[in-house]
């Protein structure tokens, strides 16, 4: 077969490859359509992120409306479980950390000179402010580091800070000192969240933290911690709350979360060692961080000499001057006994003295006394030369006690008077030498009977009515002033701190 005589279906371009058949009813696209269908994946991917930003919107609304919602903490009503506006402090002495009211409530910031001079005392060179002073050129600088007060010199001219200088004392170690507050060191309120939808699983329970509308004005959210039921009779008397005319006592985690601790013995003092225990002989060994007490016939006891009172550094100073002693108190303390005898720590709330003593060695149990009288008892003691966890307190007229987090004894009991005064801690050992160290004093929330509700005589609540105070209750307007919270005003339940994320928290 010549060139000539091939098929005439023979492609001319050898190099083209064959047209393929187009299946039936498909075209070769136009540019046209190309155009249309980018502009429907445009319109199709903008209208799938608007649906989603409503679908967001449309959550974030239900969730706000029927589960979560956040809130700003606006006072210190129920300091030291949630701040208002505030200043965060540190103890030059022993660097315990506490906040007060925020400081521009009162006197007006001044003028001072911001500028840096030596400390005499802990030679740290430190920014400090001095307040000018027409009939002087010198003025008193505050060292921040050690609190240490001297002279220096006023300067002429230079900038000029808003700035306040406040007098404070610590509430673990009773150091007074001075410190210099600027705009800058103040802090906003807390932010929780708090949970709705809880309201809807279970009724609100007593010693909740709840926010609610404020029955004389509906547009504003308070938050306080609920009290009393519908349906009971409440008042609030020496410090503590009775329903129905008697106790309300709080389970110990609720204690744990509302308790205030008024000294440690694991911040380290630098500056004014303050030892608050007293020796009633010449057995011991005193310092702030430990005790020590040495062999011995018969008893050797120390007592707590620092007087426990409602005073709260949070509050103004005069709802500080008119502090109450607090008899509801407790204390936790590591404990080494050397050798065979008995350890014992007490509690005296001026109508009972409570005493948990517990042997050391292989025989006897642990036995808890009210006045003497042997009213429990517990298979507990000691092995010589083994570090155990006490902790013993007596609270909402309930004694307890632990042993290396375990409850090992429980008293309520019904005092048959009210008292007050100036409660009496102590602690020691009968025969053996001992060693005591991280030692925590805390106190109960003590309630101030004050006000026009539930204080003078028990108020009854309706049926759809609720009690509700805050935990700083020298400086709280709550229930005890404006009355019952009505159960539509419930908003939900306080469920945790998240701002600052340093003190990030669930609330309890």
């Amino acid at each position: 077969m010549t060139e000539e005589q091939e098929p005439a279906s023979r492609p001319e371009d050898p190099e083209s490859p064959p047209e393929l058949p187009q299946p039936e009813g498909v075209t070769e696209p136009k540019a046209e359509d190309e155009k249309d269908k980018k502009k429907e994946k445009e319109s199709s991917w903008v209208r799938e992120n608007i649906e989603a930003i409503i679908v967001a919107i449309v959550l974030a609304l239900i969730i706000r409306e029927f589960a979560m919602e956040a809130f700003v903490i606006p006072t210190g009503s129920m300091a030291p479980t949630l701040f208002g506006e505030h200043t965060e402090i540190v103890c030059p002495n022993c660097s315990r950390e506490f906040a007060i009211d925020t400081p521009n409530k009162g006197p007006s910031f001044e003028d001072a000179y911001k500028c840096y001079a030596d400390c005499p005392r802990c030679k740290s060179r430190k920014p400090v402010h001095l307040y000018a002073n027409e009939y002087s050129e010198s003025s008193e600088a505050v060292c921040e580091t050690c609190g240490h007060r001297w002279i220096v010199e006023t300067p002429a001219s230079g900038r000029t800070v808003p700035a306040k200088r406040i007098s404070l004392m610590c509430p673990n170690c009773d150091y007074e000192f001075m410190r210099d507050i600027t705009p800058s060191d103040i802090a906003g309120g807390h932010k929780i969240l708090v949970n709705k939808a809880g309201l809807l699983v279970r009724d609100p329970q007593r010693w909740d933290v709840i926010v609610f509308k404020y029955p004389q004005d509906v547009t504003k959210n308070y938050i306080k911690r609920l009290i009393g039921l519908p349906g009971e009779r409440v008042q609030v008397r020496d410090g503590d709350i009775y329903i129905n005319g008697k106790i309300a006592r709080k389970e110990f985690d609720i204690v744990r979360a509302m308790r205030y601790e008024v000294f440690s013995s694991e911040l380290s003092q630098k500056w004014d060692k303050l030892v608050p225990w007293t020796a009633f002989d010449e057995q011991w060994q005193l310092s702030v961080e430990n005790l020590y007490v040495k062999a011995h016939a018969g008893e050797s006891a120390v007592e707590f000499s620092k007087r426990i009172t409602s005073a709260l550094p949070y509050s103004d100073p005069d709802a500080n001057s008119s502090c109450d002693d607090v008899n509801d108190v407790g204390y936790r303390l590591n404990v080494l006994c050397e050798d065979e005898g008995e350890f014992f720590c007490a509690i005296d709330n001026q109508e009972y003295e409570f005493r948990l003593t517990i042997p050391v060695g292989s025989k006897g149990k642990a036995s808890l006394t009210s006045d003497g009288v042997k009213v429990r008892t517990a298979d507990v003691r000691f092995d010589p030369g083994r570090t155990y966890r006490v902790e013993f307190l007596v609270i909402d007229d309930r004694v307890l006690g632990f042993v290396d987090g375990t409850e090992v004894l429980r008293y309520d009991y019904e005092p048959d008077k009210i008292v007050s005064g100036n409660v009496q801690i102590s602690l020691g050992t009968i025969k053996c030498a001992a060693r005591f160290n991280k030692i925590h004093v805390y106190r109960d929330i003590y309630y101030v009977p004050r006000g026009e509700y539930g204080a003078r005589e028990p108020l009854e609540l309706a049926s759809d009515e609720y009690f509700a105070l805050g935990d700083n209750s020298a400086s709280s307007k709550d229930s005890r002033d404006w009355g019952t919270v009505p159960a539509p005003n419930m908003l939900g339940r306080g469920f945790i701190i998240f701002w600052p994320v340093t003190q990030i928290e669930f609330i309890k």
